[in-house]
């Protein structure tokens, strides 16, 4: 476990890895307090020693990775250096205006077994130059979890978060982009519209711990400071988040969920 999953008042993740039985060999503590781009040039630096360690004293067969992070790209890094074979989950996608489109490339290029969701990811792949028996059409992992997730009813969720959900009731997710000033405009264009909606519960998660993160996050924290139809969830773990989703009217903002979760659950998309 590395990255996020070690970040103080995120580690309710880490519990879920515990609660599956998965046993941890390792924590790879990347000391993740800010969210500037120094601040993750150093952890991205840091990440490569970190994992080169890591990797060296359990001597895995093969590294397993999902996404397109930066810590992620650290690990795989340090895995070709080492010349430890890699599969990756997920290559091939676009990202528009965030940064991780070039991690998720490189990591492609890094790695020798390819899982991509779709057909048209798989050739996207392939056209990179990777050799088409080691990329695999395999779906989504996310919709594979909703078949088989204990959902939490509505009061479940108002009782273990303290919160009582509206007529109309959105889940809002805001990740940073690229520019600073396209993060900003997007932050400041969203939490102006979302003002105007009456009778309706708007339910914060937290921003990725990329660039800008923080500012996103302190935008939304003055938000809810006047806008008391409103909540902040800092990490809601994996079956809790589903469940709310679940029972939503929708998704707001630049999430992934968007487009993973929130069609295999029957709700819409902003």
């Amino acid at each position: 476990v590395s990255g996020s999953h070690l970040v103080k008042n995120l580690e309710l993740t880490k519990k879920e890895i515990k609660k599956d039985k998965i046993k941890i060999s390792s924590s790879v503590d990347l000391n993740i307090k800010g969210s500037s781009e120094k601040q993750i040039c150093n952890y991205t630096g840091e990440a490569i020693k970190k994992f080169s360690k890591c990797f060296s004293n359990l001597n895995p067969d093969i590294i397993l990775v999902l996404g397109d992070r930066y810590e992620i790209f650290s690990a795989v890094t340090s895995a070709l250096i080492l010349n430890i074979p890699v599969a990756h989950l997920y290559g091939g996608e676009i990202t528009l205006g965030v940064i991780d489109d070039a991690f998720r490339h490189s990591i492609t290029k890094m790695s020798d077994i390819h899982f991509t969701v779709n057909k048209n990811f798989r050739n996207r792949v392939i056209n990179m130059g990777e050799n088409p028996k080691n990329v695999y059409e395999v779906g989504s992992l996310s919709a594979e979890n909703i078949k088989s997730i204990k959902f939490l009813s509505k009061n479940e969720i108002e009782n273990k978060f303290e919160f009582k959900f509206l007529k109309n009731n959105f889940v809002v997710t805001i990740h940073p982009e690229r520019s600073y000033s396209r993060t900003i405009e997007l932050t400041k264009n969203l939490l102006s519209e979302l003002e105007n909606l009456k009778n309706t519960l708007i339910i914060f998660t937290s921003p990725n711990h990329d660039a800008h993160g923080g500012i996103i996050k302190n935008h939304i924290k003055k938000y809810i400071r006047t806008n008391k139809n409103s909540i902040f969830i800092e990490s809601f773990g994996h079956q809790n988040y589903i469940s709310c989703l679940k029972v939503s009217d929708g998704v707001i903002g630049n999430s992934s969920s968007g487009l993973n979760e929130a069609p295999n659950l029957k709700i819409g998309s902003i």
